[in-house]
Formats: C-alpha cells, sequence, structure tokens
C-alpha cells in the first residue's frame, strides 16, 4: 500500500476562489450583488473579478504583495475578496474606524503596495501617507466611488476601481496558489500602535471555514444575506466566500441603523445576516411593533444577549444564533449547537442555555479548557475555569513579522491559546467567563487596555492607572478608567479633562466612558495592580444606559412631516410628564436659506409649520404679542417663524425655533454643477461668492491645486470642506448635531506636495512666538497675502527694511524664533537676506504648509552656518560637534559665560583702529577664539562695512570685533563680501563653513543649557581642512580626486588663485607701513560690545 499516498491528483490546493467559478456557471443569471440601484449577476461578478485581477497584475503586482482596501460594505469591497487574490496578492481589510496615525502605522507594517479607498475615506487615508516618514515608499491609491462620475484625479490616485476594472482583460488566467498554505488574508487584531498584530490565513483555512460556516448555520442554497457585519471584520468571519459557495444574494449597505436594516429585510426579503451584539440592541429597542413577514436568521458573536434582547427578538421574528471566535481563527469555530428538546424549556432557562458559546462546529479537529500552567484539561463541572485552546484548519499561519508573538500563541504542544477564561460543562458545552486581561470588547471592537492606558499615564497629573471593562447596555462593554493622581498637585484635573485629553490621542470608540478617582489602585504583594478587583467595582458601578437623544437642539436638514413626543419621535422629551407619546408635527414644507444681508428675516411663514397633536396642548409665544394655544388655532397648526418659542404640555419642555445659516464659497478647480447647487438647496443652503462674515463653510475638491482664493479662505478663518461632506450632510433628516467636518479635511496640492487644511482653531496660534522676515511682496508667489496667512496662524511679520533698521531685530525676540522666509524660485532672485545669514531660514511654501495644517515641523527650519576661523600657518582647525571627546581650553570658560547669558546685554560702540600690532595679532585670536564667541557670531552678529582707497584700487574689508569684559579677549575676523553667490553657506577667504545640523535645538534650548563642546581636529597633510566633508574650503565645492581634469573644476581653482591673490595683496597693504598710515585716516569698524548690567 505504499503506493496509495498523496498524487497531482489528489492534492490540488483548496482555495475559496474556486467558488466564484462554480458560481459563474450553477446560479449565473441570479443576483448575485444587490446596492442601491445597482445590482450584478453571478456571472457578471465573476468576470469583473478576473478584469480586476488582470489589471492588478499588469500593475506588476502579485505573489507576495499586499493590496489593502478601505471602505464600507459595498460591491467593490466584495469583488476585492475574489479579485485580490485572483492575482497572487493578499488581502488587507483596514478598519474604517481607526484614525489616520493608526492607519498610517498598519500601512508601514504591512508595506502595502495598492490601498483601495472609498471617497468618503480618502481625507483619513491621505492624513494617514502624510505621516509617513520622507524615506518609505507610499502606496498608490485607487477611488472607490459611489457614482458613475469620474472625479478629477491627482497623485497619489492612480485610478478609479471602474476605471482600473474595465482595463482588465475577462479572460485572464488567473493565478491559482501554488499551494493551499499560500497566505490569502491579512487582518490586524486591533490596530494597536505599538506592536499591530497582523494576522496571516491561508487559502487552505477560508476554503474550510467557509463551508464550515455554511454547514453550521445550516445555511441553505441561495440565501439572500444583508451585509451588517463588516467585511473588514476578519473577512466578514468569512461569508464573502461562503455566500458564494452558497450562490446566495448580497445585500450590501453601508449604514447600519435600525430603519435602514428593516426597509432592506421588507424590500428584499432577507434571510440570513450577522451582526454585533451592539446592532442587535439596535434592532431590537427601535419602535417598531409588527413582526417580520418572513424569520431572519441572526448570527452574533463576542458578549452573548442578554434574556430580554433575545425574547424581544423571538417576538419580531429574528432566529438569533451565538458564536465563538477571533481574528486567529477567522470566523465562528464554536457555536451553541441547539437541541430541541431545549424548545419546551422556560424562557429564563433558554436565556441560560443560550449564554453558552457552546461545542466546535463540524471542521474544528479540537477545542478544550485547560490550566495555563500544566496544560491539562480543567473538570466539567462548569465551575473549574481555565485558558480556552483550539487546533484544526482553522489556526492562522501567524502574526505578519512577530515570531515571538506567534510563538506565545501557538505552543509547541500543538493548541492556539486564546487568552480567554472559560468553563466546560458536564454536557460538552463551553462557556466563556472571561476574556483575556487586555482585551475590551466595545460594539464589537477589540480595544487594548494596555493602549489606553499607555495614553492616561502620558497625562501629567496621573501617576497610576489600569483601564477594565464595565458592562453597557448599548455597546455591550466600554473601557473604565480607574486613575491615582500625582501627590502635591495645585490643581485636580477633574473626568471630563482626563475624556478630553484621552479624545485628543485615540479613536473615539477606544476613549473611556468613565473615569474614577481613587487615592490607590489595589496591588498584589509583588506590587501588581489587582485587575480583577476593580472588575468587580466596575461591574458594581452598573450598567451605562443607552443614550438618550439630547433635549438641547435638534437640527432639521430635510423636508418632511417631524414627530415630536414622548416616545418613538423624532423629537423626544422627557422632562415634562404632560407630553404625550406623540405630542405635536413639524411639518417642514419647503428648506428656505436664510437671507445673508443684514436685519433682514427669511421668508419661513408658508414653509414651516407646527401642528398639535396632544391633550395636554402645545403653545407658542411670537417675538411680538401674547403667548398662545396652538391646540385652539384653526386647524391646531401655526406658522413657525425665526425666533418663536415653542412648549409642549405644562411647560416644562420649551424649545426656541431658530434658522440656521448654511452659506457656502465654493472653491474649485472645476465649474460649479447644478447638482452641487440642489444639494446645497435641499438642506436650506445658500452660496456666496465672497467670503464675508455671511460665509460658513468653503467647498473644496480633493486635491486640487493651491489657490489665491484658497489662501484668503484659510486667512478669513473659514471652515475649508470636501464637497463630500456637503453628500453626508444632505443624506440626514434631523440629527442631534451637525456632522461633524473631522472626516472631511480636505487636501490640497502644491508643487507636487500634498497640503492638509485643518480646522480653524488647530491654526490659530501654530506659529506663535515666531517673527517672520519678509523681502519685497512681488516676489513671493502669493505676494500681500503670505503676510495675512502668517498672521492668522499667531506669527509676527515685519519685512526686511523693517527689521534692519529697529537696532538689527532686537524687538522681535530671540534669533532662534526669527525666521526669514525665502521666496521660491532661482536663489539669485534676491540675495537681502545673505546680510541677515545668523538668523533660521524657510521655504516659502513650506511656512505655508504649517499655518494650513496647523502645525511647525521644526525640520523646515533651516539652522545658519556656524562661522569657524583657520590659517595657513596653523595645523590645526577648531570645529563645531556636539560629542563628548577631547575639548580645548576655551570651552569650559565659555560654557560658564553662556549659562550666564540673561545677564548680558549688548551696546554698540565705534571704534578706530590705528596699531599696527593689532592687526598683525589678528590671525593668532581667531584660533584662541572662544566658543562663547563663535555663539556670539551665530546670534548677534551684524557685519559692518568698510571701505578704504588704497593706491586707487578699493578694497572692500568687513571688520568685525569682540569683547568679553570679563576675560578681555578680542578677536577680530576679516572676510571677503560674498557678492557671487547667493549660498550663505559659501564664504571666501581663509574661513571654513560648518553647518551645524543640531544647531536649532541648542538655539532653542533655555539660557542655562550648555553650548556645543569645540573640539580641534588635526589637519595632517591635507590643506585647509579638505579632508572633512562637511568643511566648505574657499571654493563652492571640496575638492576631490575625481575632478582631477575636469575643466569646470579647473576654472575654479583659477578663481580662487586670483582670489587669493587679492587677499594676498590686501594683507600686505594693511601690514606695511605704507598701508598703516592710510588706515588711520577710516578703517573703522564696528564692535558689539557684551556688557554686565
Amino acid at each position: 500500500m505504499d503506493h496509495l499516498t498523496t498524487n497531482p491528483a489528489n492534492s490540488q490546493p483548496l482555495t475559496p476562489l474556486t467558488f466564484l467559478e462554480r458560481a459563474a456557471i450553477v446560479y449565473g443569471d441570479t443576483h448575485s450583488i444587490l446596492y442601491h440601484r445597482t445590482s450584478f449577476t453571478w456571472s457578471q461578478t465573476h468576470r469583473r473579478c478576473l478584469q480586476l485581477a488582470s489589471s492588478l497584475s499588469s500593475l506588476g503586482l502579485g505573489r507576495g504583495n499586499i493590496i489593502s482596501v478601505l471602505s464600507p460594505n459595498t460591491p467593490p469591497m466584495y469583488e476585492l475578496h475574489f479579485a485580490v487574490p485572483m492575482c497572487g496578492a493578499i488581502l488587507n481589510n483596514l478598519n474604517l474606524r481607526l484614525d489616520h496615525n493608526t492607519l498610517s502605522v498598519l500601512l508601514r507594517h504591512s508595506e502595502s503596495k495598492l490601498v483601495f479607498v472609498h471617497s468618503h475615506s480618502l481625507a483619513l487615508i491621505l492624513r494617514a501617507l502624510a505621516s509617513f516618514p520622507k524615506t518609505t515608499p507610499r502606496p498608490s491609491l485607487v477611488l472607490i466611488a459611489d457614482d458613475a462620475v469620474a472625479p478629477h484625479l491627482h497623485p497619489p490616485v492612480i485610478d478609479t476601481y471602474e476605471g482600473l476594472l474595465k482595463k482588465g482583460n475577462p479572460c485572464f488566467n488567473w493565478a491559482r496558489p501554488n499551494s493551499e498554505w499560500d497566505p490569502i488574508t491579512l487582518n490586524y487584531t486591533s490596530g494597536t500602535t505599538s506592536s499591530p498584530k497582523g494576522v496571516m490565513h491561508s487559502h487552505r483555512t477560508a476554503f474550510i471555514m467557509s463551508v464550515d460556516s455554511l454547514i453550521d448555520w445550516s445555511v441553505p442554497k441561495q440565501p439572500v444575506y444583508l451585509w451588517t457585519l463588516p467585511m473588514f471584520h476578519s473577512n466578514g468571519w468569512s461569508f464573502p466566500w461562503a455566500i458564494a459557495a452558497a450562490g446566495g444574494t448580497n445585500v450590501c449597505a453601508c449604514k447600519t441603523n435600525a430603519p435602514t436594516i428593516y426597509r432592506l429585510i421588507q424590500s428584499h426579503n432577507i434571510t440570513h445576516m450577522c451582526a454585533a451584539p451592539v446592532v442587535l440592541n439596535m434592532l431590537f429597542t427601535y419602535n417598531r411593533a409588527e413582526p417580520l413577514k418572513n424569520p431572519v436568521h441572526v448570527l452574533t458573536g463576542g458578549s452573548p444577549p442578554p434574556a430580554t434582547i433575545l425574547a424581544r427578538a423571538e417576538e419580531l421574528g429574528f432566529r438569533v444564533s451565538h458564536g465563538y471566535g477571533m481574528t486567529e481563527t477567522l470566523g465562528v469555530i464554536v457555536s451553541c449547537a441547539w437541541k430541541r428538546e431545549w424548545d419546551r424549556l422556560p424562557a429564563t432557562e433558554r436565556a441560560r442555555l443560550r449564554a453558552r458559546q457552546g461545542v466546535r462546529t463540524v471542521a474544528m479537529t479540537e477545542m478544550d479548557v485547560v490550566d495555563p500552567a500544566s496544560g491539562v484539561s480543567v473538570k466539567r463541572d462548569g465551575v473549574t475555569s481555565g485558558e480556552v485552546v483550539v487546533r484544526g484548519a482553522c489556526v492562522m499561519l501567524g502574526y505578519l513579522k512577530d515570531l515571538e508573538g506567534t510563538r506565545k500563541c501557538i505552543r509547541n504542544n500543538g493548541w492556539l491559546y486564546t487568552g480567554d477564561v472559560g468553563v466546560m460543562h458536564g454536557d460538552g458545552y463551553l462557556e466563556i467567563k472571561d476574556r483575556s486581561k487586555d482585551v475590551i470588547i466595545s460594539g464589537g471592537e477589540n480595544l487594548s487596555s494596555v493602549e489606553v492606558e499607555a495614553v492616561l499615564y502620558a497625562h501629567p497629573a496621573v501617576n497610576e492607572a489600569a483601564v477594565v471593562a464595565r458592562p453597557d447596555e448599548f455597546w455591550g462593554e466600554t473601557p473604565c478608567a480607574f486613575v491615582m493622581l500625582r501627590e502635591g498637585l495645585l490643581t485636580r484635573p477633574s473626568e471630563k479633562e482626563v475624556l478630553e485629553f484621552c479624545r485628543e490621542r485615540l479613536p473615539h470608540f477606544m476613549v473611556p466612558k468613565t473615569v474614577v478617582f481613587k487615592e490607590a489602585l489595589p496591588k498584589t504583594s509583588t506590587g501588581k495592580i489587582q485587575k480583577h478587583v476593580l472588575r468587580m467595582e466596575a461591574q458594581a458601578l452598573g450598567s451605562l444606559s443607552p443614550p438618550l437623544p439630547s433635549e438641547d437642539k435638534y437640527y432639521i436638514f430635510k423636508t418632511g412631516i417631524y414627530k415630536v413626543g414622548r416616545k418613538g419621535c423624532d423629537v423626544i422629551i422627557t422632562k415634562d410628564k404632560g407630553v404625550s407619546r406623540v405630542h405635536a408635527e413639524i411639518v417642514v414644507n419647503t428648506m428656505n436659506p436664510l437671507n445673508p444681508l443684514p436685519n433682514e428675516r427669511s421668508d419661513l411663514s408658508s414653509s414651516i409649520h407646527i401642528r398639535d397633536c396632544s391633550k395636554y396642548g402645545t403653545f407658542i409665544s411670537k417675538n411680538v404679542g401674547p403667548k398662545k394655544k396652538i391646540h385652539e388655532l384653526p386647524n391646531k397648526e401655526t406658522a413657525l417663524e425665526d425666533g418663536d418659542l415653542v412648549s409642549f404640555g405644562t411647560g416644562t419642555a420649551t424649545y426656541k425655533f431658530c434658522h440656521v445659516p448654511l452659506v457656502f464659497f465654493i472653491c474649485s478647480s472645476n465649474k460649479v454643477d447644478q447638482s452641487l447647487e440642489e444639494k446645497i438647496s435641499s438642506i436650506g443652503g445658500s452660496i456666496t461668492n465672497t467670503l464675508g462674515e455671511e460665509c460658513t463653510h468653503v467647498l473644496v475638491d480633493q486635491l486640487m491645486p493651491l489657490k489665491k482664493d484658497l489662501v484668503e479662505a484659510v486667512v478669513a478663518k473659514k471652515s475649508c470642506v470636501l464637497k463630500t461632506w456637503l453628500e453626508f450632510f444632505a443624506e440626514k433628516n434631523i440629527s442631534t448635531e451637525i456632522p461633524s467636518c473631522h472626516s472631511y479635511i480636505p487636501i490640497v496640492s502644491a508643487e507636487g506636495e500634498s497640503i492638509k487644511i485643518a480646522d480653524p482653531r488647530m491654526r490659530e496660534d501654530c506659529l506663535k512666538e515666531y517673527t517672520f522676515v519678509l523681502e519685497s511682496e512681488h516676489l513671493y508667489k502669493f505676494g500681500d497675502q503670505l503676510k495675512s496667512l502668517l498672521e492668522v496662524a499667531g506669527a509676527k511679520v515685519v519685512s526686511f527694511e523693517d527689521f534692519c533698521s529697529n537696532s538689527h531685530g532686537s524687538d522681535y525676540g530671540e534669533d532662534n524664533r526669527v525666521v526669514c522666509v525665502i521666496p521660491k524660485g532661482p536663489a539669485c532672485k534676491s540675495n537681502l537676506f545673505n546680510k541677515l545669514s545668523s538668523l533660521l531660514t524657510v521655504n516659502e511654501m513650506d511656512v505655508i504648509y504649517a499655518a494650513f495644517s496647523g502645525q511647525l515641523d521644526l525640520s523646515i527650519l533651516k539652522s545658519p552656518c556656524i562661522l569657524v576661523s583657520s590659517s595657513c600657518d596653523t595645523d590645526e582647525t577648531v570645529v563645531a560637534d556636539s560629542d563628548t571627546e577631547v575639548e580645548t581650553a576655551t570651552s569650559a570658560h565659555s560654557n560658564e559665560a553662556f549659562s550666564n547669558g540673561n545677564n548680558l546685554k549688548y551696546e554698540k560702540t565705534e571704534e578706530l583702529y590705528d596699531d599696527s600690532d593689532t592687526l598683525d595679532k589678528r590671525k593668532h585670536e581667531r584660533v584662541e577664539a572662544s566658543s562663547e564667541d563663535v555663539s556670539t557670531r551665530l546670534h548677534d552678529i551684524q557685519c559692518a562695512k568698510t571701505e578704504a582707497s588704497l593706491d586707487g584700487a578699493s578694497v572692500r574689508s568687513h571688520v568685525t570685533s569682540f569683547r568679553n569684559d570679563n576675560d578681555g579677549i578680542k578677536v577680530k575676523k576679516d572676510k571677503v563680501d560674498d557678492y557671487e553667490s547667493g549660498n550663505s553657506d559659501i564664504v571666501y577667504s581663509q574661513h571654513l563653513i560648518v553647518r551645524d545640523t543640531n544647531i536649532r535645538t541648542s538655539m532653542s534650548t533655555a539660557p542655562n543649557s550648555s553650548v556645543p563642546n569645540f573640539k580641534r581636529f588635526r589637519k595632517g597633510q591635507t590643506q585647509s581642512g579638505n579632508s572633512f566633508d562637511n568643511l566648505v574650503p574657499f571654493a563652492k565645492y571640496p575638492y576631490k580626486d575625481s575632478d582631477n581634469g575636469n575643466d569646470d573644476m579647473a576654472e575654479l581653482v583659477k578663481e580662487e588663485k586670483r582670489r587669493k591673490k587679492m587677499e594676498a595683496v590686501a594683507d600686505d597693504l594693511f601690514n606695511n607701513e605704507k598701508a598703516r598710515k592710510r588706515g588711520t585716516v577710516g578703517s573703522r569698524g564696528t564692535e558689539m560690545r557684551r556688557t554686565t548690567p
């Protein structure tokens, strides 16, 4: 029987992609996908997936490459589960609820080559890519748009989904896996930024789990499946492939609110759906009385539904099944297999049995509860707890780039340790008693308590923190933070302040809902926080109630009839017992825009009415006249006007009716189309052609070129949003708040870079305490707008002339906060800033980027160069450095002097030099210059120019003198006018230039900080420091052996020789007796004297 082994015929790789081929043959003419007005058959879906796989292959994507998707449940999201692996690549679904920082970490970790992104999330993904380091490759983007109109695309968006699909070959020979163990998906467990866990699953696992899901849930052929479970949740528990195997219909839905779900169930005769517990709560607490026409099978996971929820589900016609699984197992692996005899039990007993997770599914090999230390199975008594372990085809390949994490999870004994604590009942059914200490399941999302704790520990007032789960009637669980504050605090933070601190640093679903301040956290004898004690305290706090609609504000966005009452209405009123269940109706016939002219009222009298439907009465108070009883008016209704007060019931619940202005300025690279105008009109908005006070928002195209009117909008402090925000806005009928603009922040392009336009509050004061020096307005791309833009960001702005005339900028703060803005264009455009070489510089477009984004990246500020003296008659050069090698004799002294910098001031004096001894000592004094003098040159020097007529020849020399009253050292230096170059790094003569990359740090430190150390480097046989790459001697470029014979370099050498010859002549003139006599006529220099007050 040795010949009875594997062979090519019986060992072909298992893959769920074959399900699609079969569905195209068996169910080719039946619906595969329904989404709004879009529908596809299985033969069409098969064809489209082949086309897309072909296009991806033509882009060079294939085996081993990772392709990411950020999209809600749309047809492209479903098709990509087949198309991506069909080209050999690995599918990576990204969680829509993550923030841009976390998405950036995951994309870098996965090294994704391409990202399919829905138009609603484009701004989010662009912010994520903007966080990439400059040296890290960024993936290209393909835009998933719901409308058929292709938008104008800008890099990094290379195409639309439909555009890319149409380029493909429908007869593409798709890439079958070489092995069934080849990876097919990558899913991240929790998105933690500290250590992302990327779960890799194989084609084999996806195939087996898909079939297993159909068997365990008893799914018949051709079900109608509603996608309420996000496909990014562990690949929709493997049901994208499973529904293809059964030839079912996928009904896609972006929204998961109760009215939408009930509407889709009724219109499409839904038979099956999966849902997180939070969705079940939403469905079963919705104000619906009549049961469903046909039963709907619902599969849920996570925490078991409460008995009341299950009873309500049965009344409505839902058949709820409860399962257990995890990302590491790609779906449900344990389910509560129901026994027929249990149907005869009381409701409370049935609920108790349903709360158990159940037994392993058909395709699972084994499941057990073991002692975590010994690995021995615990007693099956329903009391003794242990860790849940599983093994079988469901288990992942491992964690991407995390061998240690994989070994901790998958042990050598052949089991996957889940980290969940459970008990085994006598009948073999599993019941989860607790989950891993560091995981909280909130609304179906797994979140790490460790990550929340890390943010809490970053709060300056927090000494210790621990986060556990607290029961929540709506979300199942929410984070509850126990905090011990530091001792000696002058002001103790409130719970609201701590929550706001977390909200700025975490995705919203990870922010704690409760903060409990304690004098001390419970600990073991070894100092470990006892989280089980805190869990009991959180349980004792009770379950958080579902959030009630706000009674302070309601916003109406569309025409229609809106009910006001105590229960099941659009406007809920609970604070007045005299309010009926349906008390009144607000009838909105048209949405009239607010008149933008001052002191003008909009005509609302014919468009909005209120109608009384109660027995207690509804009252209205006009701006003029007494209160009226609406129920006594004709037809029990009256018109509503801006400013009216409406009281319901006994009068406790009073609302003021106001018209909220929505005036849009459209900043677009394309012509405004009629559909956009209609959307604005439908919500009662209007369009303006100016950016005056009446303008509330500026609508911007994504990745449009930066234009002057957009700069003007930022200067006017307007909120800039994408046009897609308006579409989302228009979808709402009534809400307790205006939809947030946070996910619709626009990004524009300028000079090949992407610029994010932050909220006006973020832009304010982002450049505070900085002074920017500008040249003439006509040199800058945006002219006078640049000055206004910087001032709006909190900066001071001064012209070059004013800065120089005001005692060299002494009224504008420290030099490390004074920045010269270099105009865009060639360096020779203007060289005025060469006279301010001791200041920081920044490019015009970089500072515009900072003002737009509300964040100043210090790396855009270019440091000034450090002048280091050198002489041809010495074999040593003093070079600034920050290491801790041997220092010069003057370093310690300079550090001491610099530490007293606050007590120093400058006094400008004039001095006449006629002593030849002083001139002869200059070279020696250069070398003896202390580090304080070098620092002084960097921050405080302004060179004075003098001219001396010598034998008819004009020689220009910059003479600067430094004096320290404490040590009496005086140093002078010569410098030839650097008129030939606009680059301040180039200094001709015997001086060497060092660009210190750390200079910005040293400048921005406190006065008591130490200055850079100074060291001596021996030049050996090398001429004037040419052996150092960061030293630029004499000419524009360092010498290189490879330059021998180069004509350009030869010319530079000749030019240098001519220059040195001129310097030698000048030195001779100054050093001989004749030159000394002529020098007494007017060799004057400016002295900056530092004196202690």
